[in-house]
């Protein structure tokens, strides 16, 4: 049975701002905004109900701080889309703000830890959609700095990505060579390049002795 659309309806603090998924038990859960600043995601059930009508601030005075600072700089569409930040970003597209310790954090990793608390340890967060400046938790990953390098435009995730080196030999289980740094070496051209230096330094040896 189809969930009915809930995005845009108000239950109590909460704003309905899309799909989020499906409970262990079947029900249909939505992204919420609270008042408070905070998002969080109940089951329409409980929302229909009044049993969810806040992210668990309770009563008390919207927030003033990091959550507040980063929601009102957030357009929050539909679950699916992208929130982009609506305020500054740095040269490499970035949104950055500080949390209420004071230091400068990534507003997208802000987003993750209101959402679902800390980031594993080792961990960064990556954009599965692949917009730096998106704010959605659902648009956001876990995972580790060279997952992360691999899945972005990066020089490490284009080289990863060629099939043949740069003289056309295929980048084959048989024809690879990996170095004590990671990289990936054309074992034809290595060969060679073998062959070459040996060939050099016997004409050099010969030339020596030549001329003693």
């Amino acid at each position: 049975m189809k969930a009915h659309d809930l995005t845009g309806q108000r239950f109590g603090k909460l704003v309905v701002t899309g799909r989020a998924g499906t409970s262990s038990s079947g029900n249909a859960t939505w992204w919420c905004l609270c008042d408070c600043g905070n998002t969080t995601r109940p089951s329409g059930s409980d929302l229909r109900l009044g049993r969810s009508q806040t992210c668990g601030c309770g009563n008390v005075r919207p927030r003033s701080g990091e959550a507040r600072r980063l929601w009102d700089n957030v357009a929050v569409r539909g679950a699916d889309e992208c929130w982009p930040w609506t305020g500054a970003l740095t040269r490499d597209g970035y949104g950055r703000i500080r949390d209420d310790s004071g230091r400068k954090v990534g507003v997208h990793r802000l987003a993750w830890t209101l959402t679902n608390g800390p980031v594993p340890d080792g961990q960064v967060i990556d954009h599965l959609c692949r917009e730096r400046a998106c704010c959605n938790p659902a648009h956001m990953e876990p995972v580790d700095n060279r997952t992360n390098l691999m899945r972005g435009d990066t020089h490490a995730a284009r080289n990863a990505a060629k099939t043949h080196c740069i003289r056309g030999h295929e980048f084959s289980e048989a024809n690879t060579y990996v170095d004590a740094l990671g990289k990936r070496v054309c074992r034809t051209c290595r060969q060679a390049h073998k062959k070459q230096a040996r060939m050099v330094r016997r004409l050099s040896k010969h030339t020596q002795e030549k001329a003693s």
